[in-house]
């Protein structure tokens, strides 16, 4: 005779493992200060290739300033402000890269405790139909 509370739990744990389960878990892996902060790095390498990009892009429409700049050996006027709105924006960045992964963790981690939880239920459905 078949258990509709286990067919039900087993598709819920099949379900979430197709899903999400599988960032969940692989995440998991990880201590919480080791998450945060290798997801915190990956986020400023990708941020500061983009801003180098973008400020090449500033400096490319800025020629002129660029080449007095070269002429009269003054670079201060031209890098000062593309190097002050990189620390500002990375410092920025970073915490919502933090505050942003700190959730991500935990959420995940809630996720795949109910995960847990529903493998233990469903083995404790398994030693009922045995006995």
């Amino acid at each position: 005779m078949l258990n509709q509370d286990k067919i039900a739990l087993m598709t819920r744990a099949a379900a979430y493992e197709q899903h999400e389960g599988r960032k969940d878990l692989r995440s998991n892996r990880f201590f919480f200060g080791s998450y945060v902060r290798w997801n915190t790095l990956k986020g400023i390498v990708f941020f500061t290739i983009a801003y180098v990009l973008i400020a090449g892009v500033y400096l490319l429409c800025n020629t002129e300033t660029l080449f007095s700049a070269f002429a009269e050996m003054d670079f201060r006027p031209v890098f000062e402000p593309i190097i002050t709105y990189y620390i500002i924006l990375v410092i920025i960045y970073a915490a919502i890269c933090v505050a942003c992964y700190i959730w991500k963790f935990f959420s995940s981690r809630d996720r795949v405790r109910d995960y847990y939880r529903t493998l233990k239920r469903i083995e404790k459905c398994n030693r009922e139909e045995q006995q």
